[in-house]
């Protein structure tokens, strides 16, 4: 006795089918935003969430990990609030994805400032409407802008230590000394200065503009770049 096609399927598949199909449907059907209901821009589906999307609500309901680090100071591994890690609370329970992209790619999915130093990297991108469902959203921004008040306080602080310490290990320059030639000279303040402006300087060094550049080389300038590394025609010394 022939079986029928649909004789094979339990009851919760044929629900787990039908369910699927009307979400394809819908996905594809429905070309309004699922947040606004906007129809003037374009839209595009995400599976997970079940609905279509435009840039603007993208932009505005997603968040990154580095804006959670900058803002919430929330990292992977710490634990944050009632959950031993930001991984536990998030699992199963947060619509999250990575993607590689570029700064003009990532504009797809962020128009925050945080999101924006360096090239092309790797981001983690998290749901902000299920956040708030799992983690008490304000409260942990509250709480960091205390944490980068004290911070600066404590940046501040630290630098202007480092300035006296600095000074003090240098003759005041309004000091006379005796110079070789019997003359009285002024004690050269330059290298104070230097050491000053140096750490200045290091802490805003962007490493992702470095890594950009290095990256955009092509291959042929890079090995004539190396073959004239510390090189110098023989007249340059004449």
């Amino acid at each position: 006795m022939d079986k029928k096609p649909n004789d094979s399927f339990t009851e919760i598949q044929k629900r787990q089918a039908l369910f699927i199909y009307r979400k394809i449907t819908v996905l594809r059907s429905v070309r309004c935003c699922g947040m606004c209901g906007t129809h003037r821009h374009g839209t595009k589906p995400f599976w997970c969430l079940g609905m279509r999307l435009c840039r603007n609500c993208v932009q505005t309901n997603l968040v990154s990990s580095l804006v959670l680090y900058e803002r919430y100071w929330i990292t992977f591994a710490r634990p944050v609030q009632t959950h031993a890690n930001f991984v536990d609370a998030v699992c199963m329970n947060v619509f999250f994805f990575s993607t590689r992209v570029t700064p003009n790619q990532r504009l797809d999915y962020s128009c925050d400032s945080t999101d924006f130093p360096g090239g092309t990297r790797t981001v983690w991108f998290f749901w902000k409407p299920h956040l708030k469902h799992v983690l008490n959203i304000d409260a942990l921004e509250r709480e960091g802008k205390e944490k980068h008040t004290a911070a600066s306080i404590v940046r501040a602080l630290t630098r202007r230590a480092l300035v006296l310490r600095t000074i003090r290990h240098t003759v005041c320059r309004t000091c006379p000394t005796l110079s070789s030639t019997g003359v009285f000279a002024r004690k050269d303040f330059r290298s104070t200065e230097f050491r000053l402006r140096k750490a200045q300087l290091l802490d805003k060094t962007d490493h992702y503009s470095v890594q950009r550049l290095s990256s955009q080389m092509p291959a042929p300038l890079f090995t004539r770049l190396s073959a004239a590394e510390d090189r110098v025609t023989p007249f340059m010394f004449n």
